[in-house]
């Protein structure tokens, strides 16, 4: 139980995508309309390309606010978390 309080990532369940609530909640101080956030938590449908784009752009704002080292920072720039949002695969910088 405790993970699950702690967990920031996105995660898919029954094909829907959704936030924690903490996460939707950090999405919403980063300009994430509230309405979207609750929506997150609640489940996203994966053909909702308003609220995805909206969810995108919340993240973005919300990783150029943290530190790099910072876990929020950790948890939403992952190559899962950008593979949620996009549907693309993370890009091989190597």
């Amino acid at each position: 139980m405790g993970s699950e309080q702690t967990r920031l990532e996105p995660y898919f369940r029954n094909g829907m995508l959704y936030l924690p609530e903490r996460t939707a909640n950090l999405l919403v101080g980063a300009g994430l309309d509230a309405s979207v956030g609750r929506a997150a938590v609640s489940g996203l449908r994966l053909d909702d390309a308003a609220a995805l784009a909206a969810l995108r752009a919340a993240v973005a704002a919300l990783l150029a606010q943290v530190e790099p080292n910072n876990p929020v920072h950790a948890a939403l720039a992952s190559a899962e978390t950008q593979f949620m949002l996009t549907g693309l695969p993370a890009r091989c910088d190597g």
